[in-house]
């Protein structure tokens, strides 16, 4: 069951403007006020998926029926697609509004953002915008297994940690890999590599020379946990059939621990 997050506001008085400052006064939202609990999501498809995403909308007010309009909007027309409002039920509190998009229409490797807005002015401090990120996904194909040794995790858990992580290359670019599933189910550790050499790549780098990585682990309320991760080939880089990543951990709040190495040690490619 969904925790309802607000269905009143309250405002307190200034004693300054002649009221007793003990007095209070409500704002109840109204019916068609609306919102997005999260303001955002990244999807990777392929042709077997379905080509559509649902989100929850809520509102402060259940009391009564209400058709909220609802707009899309990208840089890449006839992409994505959806209803032109969000409707509720009387007694309501939440409500599903689906996106599709055209499969057909996306690039491999291309991320394409629909920007979905909730039409009506709202008083309510939560978005009333969505960003869905969707992207076609390369076909992986196994390249090879072996063992994954966090001293990130170690770290977090105060014992030693490793596992048997499996290692893709993509069809379509022969020079993409990516170790799959890694923390958690669909948080890839995704990089460039030649096949021989030192260097690892990787797509999104900062301006410091670092990329971040979502290990899909949350750190109690403090949201999500990500690897900054150097670039720079003498600490993140292919030896011998080990590929060494070298960062730290943080959530958005701060940094969590010392720099350390994350290193994935190949067994023979397609064993």
């Amino acid at each position: 069951m969904k925790t309802i997050k607000i269905l009143f506001f309250t405002l307190i008085l200034a004693a300054a403007m002649g009221c007793d400052p003990t007095e209070m006064v409500t704002y109840e939202a109204r019916n068609d006020e609306a919102f997005f609990e999260t303001s955002s999501h990244s999807m990777a498809v392929t042709p077997a998926d379905a080509n559509t995403y649902t989100i929850t909308v809520s509102r402060g007010n259940s009391a009564g029926a209400a058709t909220i309009p609802v707009s899309i909007q990208c840089e890449s027309e006839g992409i994505f697609d959806g209803p032109a409002a969000v409707e509720f039920a009387d007694g309501e509190l939440y409500a599903e509004y689906t996106v599709s998009f055209d499969m057909a229409a996306l690039t491999i490797g291309v991320p394409v953002d629909a920007v979905i807005t909730i039409g009506n002015e709202t008083q309510l401090p939560y978005s009333t915008q969505f960003v869905l990120s969707v992207m076609r996904d390369y076909t992986w194909e196994n390249y090879a297994t072996g063992t994954f040794i966090s001293e990130f995790m170690s770290a977090m858990t105060g014992s030693d940690v490793s596992f048997p992580v499996v290692m893709q290359n993509a069809a379509e670019n022969t020079n993409l890999y990516r170790l799959c599933d890694v923390y958690a189910e669909g948080c890839h550790i995704q990089f460039t590599w030649d096949g021989s050499g030192p260097t690892i790549g990787f797509e999104e780098i900062d301006g410091e020379g670092y990329t971040t990585i979502n290990t899909g682990l949350e750190y109690g309320t403090y949201g999500f946990i990500y690897l900054y991760v150097d670039s720079n080939v003498i600490y993140t880089h292919y030896n011998s059939g080990e590929f060494v990543f070298n960062g730290f951990a943080f959530v958005e709040a701060g940094q969590l621990t010392d720099y350390l190495d994350e290193t994935f040690v190949m067994d023979q490619p397609g064993n």
